[in-house]
């Protein structure tokens, strides 16, 4: 599977990739100070574990995602399929304020697997 690094968000707008399947982009920014690195990935696929496990090997070796796959896989398992980071603010309840998220989405034929992570 392709996987295609971007420096930033308007560079990975303007090269065609967005909204293509079966090829995991990367892309970086930076979200309320974080320093963040987003991978997705469109696949077609009968099961979300698929899809997840595809994800995966896709970003083979690429050490700023280790430790993701099984916490996404159990959590999966146990029918959740999406969480993010959030911080308590008063008056506002639970508000994502830019660390992590990821989610696995089912299309109907199709599954979308994305994740953010923070990086140094």
């Amino acid at each position: 599977m392709k996987v295609v690094e971007f420096k930033n968000y308007d560079e990975f707008e303007a090269s065609g990739v967005a909204g293509r399947s079966e090829v995991v982009a990367l892309v970086n920014r930076t979200c309320n100070g974080f320093n963040q690195v987003s991978a997705d990935l469109m696949t077609y696929c009968k099961c979300w574990q698929t899809a997840v496990s595809r994800f995966f090997k896709a970003l083979g070796d690429d050490k700023r995602f280790d430790g993701w796959k099984d916490g996404i896989i159990e959590s999966c398992e146990n029918g959740c399929f999406s969480d993010k980071e959030t911080v308590w603010v008063d008056g506002k309840g639970s508000v994502y304020t830019g660390g992590y998220h990821w989610s696995v989405e089912d299309n109907e034929g199709s599954f979308y697997v994305e994740l953010t992570v923070v990086v140094d």
